[in-house]
C-alpha cells in the first residue's frame, strides 16, 4: 500500500497512526499523573507552595510533545527493522510516510521552546538539552553497531540488578519504596509511565504471563 489519492485522508490517517502507535486516550492521563506528581514533589521538598495552574499545563504539553517527539526519533531510529521485520506498523505499510511524522517531530520541537520562552525563559536550555539528547538517541550516538553489540538493560539502572528480571508489579513496588518517603508518588508515577509505555509494544502473551507471575510475586501463589 502507498501513500496516494486513494488514501483516507490525512486527518484519519493520522488518527489511525496515533491509536497504534501513540494512543491519546491511554497515554495522556498517565503524563498528566507524571506531570502533577513531578511538579508537586519538587515543590514539596523546596519548602515552596504548588504553582499555579499554568506550571502544570505547561508541564503537561510540554512532556506530551516531547512524548511523540520520542515516538517520531525511534520511527526514524527503527526504519530499517521496521521494514523488514515489521511491516505491519503505520509507517512501513505505507498509512503514514517516515517524512510526515519527522516533520511533526520538528513542529514539536519548536512548539516545546515556543511554550517554555513563553512560561519562563530560563526553562529554555534546560528544555535544550533535553531535545539534543533526544537527537543523540536518534542516530544511536553515532555508534549503532557499538550499542547494539553491547546492550544496556535500562531497567537495571532503574530498578537494581535483580529487580529488572522481577515482573512488573514487583518494580513498580521496589520504585514505590525507595528514597525518601515524600519523593515516593513521583518514583512510583514514573515507573507507572514508564512501564505503560514500554507494555504497549509487547507481544500480548508476555504481557498475559508477566502479569500472572506479578500476581504471585504480590500475593503468593494462592492469591493468583
Amino acid at each position: 500500500m502507498s501513500v496516494d489519492e486513494a488514501s483516507p485522508p490525512l486527518a484519519k490517517r493520522l488518527w489511525i497512526y496515533q491509536a497504534e502507535r501513540f494512543p491519546l486516550a491511554k497515554t495522556a492521563p498517565l503524563i498528566a499523573v507524571f506531570s502533577v506528581a513531578s511538579i508537586s514533589v519538587s515543590a514539596h521538598l523546596a519548602g515552596r507552595p504548588l504553582p499555579g495552574f499554568w506550571a502544570f499545563a505547561v508541564a503537561f504539553a510540554v512532556t506530551m510533545i516531547l512524548f511523540f517527539e520520542m515516538r517520531a526519533c525511534d520511527e526514524v531510529k527503527d526504519a530499517e527493522d521496521d521494514r523488514r521485520f515489521r511491516p505491519e506498523r503505520p509507517v512501513p505499510r505505507g498509512l503514514v510516510t517516515l517524512r510526515l511524522i519527522v516533520g511533526l517531530g520538528i513542529a514539536g520541537f519548536f512548539a516545546t521552546l515556543l511554550i517554555a520562552a513563553a512560561y519562563a525563559p530560563s526553562l529554555v536550555w534546560p528544555l535544550a538539552l533535553v531535545q539534543a539528547w533526544l537527537a543523540l538517541m536518534t542516530v544511536e550516538f553515532f555508534a549503532p553497531d557499538w550499542l547494539r553489540d553491547r546492550p544496556v538493560p535500562l531497567s537495571r539502572l532503574a530498578y537494581g540488578d535483580h529487580a529488572a528480571d522481577r515482573p512488573v508489579p514487583h518494580r513498580l513496588r521496589v520504585a514505590a519504596g525507595r528514597g525518601l518517603a515524600a519523593a515516593r508518588p513521583l518514583d512510583f508515577s514514573r515507573a507507572l509511565l514508564r512501564e505503560r509505555l514500554r507494555d504497549r509494544d509487547r507481544p500480548k502473551t508476555l504481557r498475559q504471563g508477566e502479569r500472572a507471575a506479578g500476581r504471585r510475586d504480590l500475593f503468593g501463589a494462592d492469591g493468583a
